[in-house]
């Protein structure tokens, strides 16, 4: 695959689609950027703009029928990203997706040249966006919070952001990342 895939993930109320809408505005006008819309089993505008809302029975019927490169499972939840993506890669476009931390192993067997970046922020500022975004009770806040950590160390190409304080400088950090891989594949360098 000539272009380079970017598999964004981090704990609910990291700012992983705070990050993502502020780079789709800061790359609009650069058409070898493409940002994957995620299908989700979740109320239509409980979730991101980027996230096309569908039933279970819907999901299910894509997945069975080979719709989506990658899907999960989380918080009684499906999400999936459709095999677009593939097609992205083999344009050579740099294609940036939201993923799942627990998905990673599996997404690796699928597309090994991915590269992750992990979205991290303080348990206290999980804990306050997750609240004030709304969606879930504080029953699922709790569950998002007591997620298992995940041992990355085996990852060799991780990259880390902590989105603790201001967004502004975490957008800043996430978009300087994105530009440094459109230059690697500018450079016509291995992805």
């Amino acid at each position: 695959m000539r272009g380079s895939l970017i598999y964004v993930m981090g704990p609910s109320g990291a700012g992983k689609d705070a990050l993502i809408e502020i780079a789709k505005v800061k790359l609009a006008d650069r058409s070898e950027v493409t940002f994957p819309r995620r299908y989700v089993t979740r109320s239509a505008g409980l979730g991101s703009e980027n996230d096309i809302f569908l039933s279970r029975s819907a999901f299910d019927y894509l997945e069975a029928g080979g719709h989506f490169l990658f899907s999960w499972r989380s918080h009684r939840l499906a999400y999936g990203l459709d095999r677009q993506i593939e097609q992205d890669l083999a344009d050579g476009r740099l294609t940036v997706v939201n993923g799942s931390r627990a998905y990673l192993p599996r997404a690796l067997e699928l597309c090994p040249t991915l590269k992750p970046i992990l979205i991290t922020a303080r348990t206290e500022t999980l804990a306050a966006r997750l609240q004030s975004r709304g969606r879930e009770t504080a029953e699922e806040r709790a569950e998002r919070l007591r997620q298992p950590t995940y041992d990355f160390k085996a990852i060799k190409n991780l990259r880390r952001l902590d989105n603790s304080g201001e967004l502004k400088a975490a957008a800043y950090r996430f978009c300087a990342y994105l530009y440094e891989e459109l230059a690697v594949l500018a450079a016509g360098s291995p992805a």
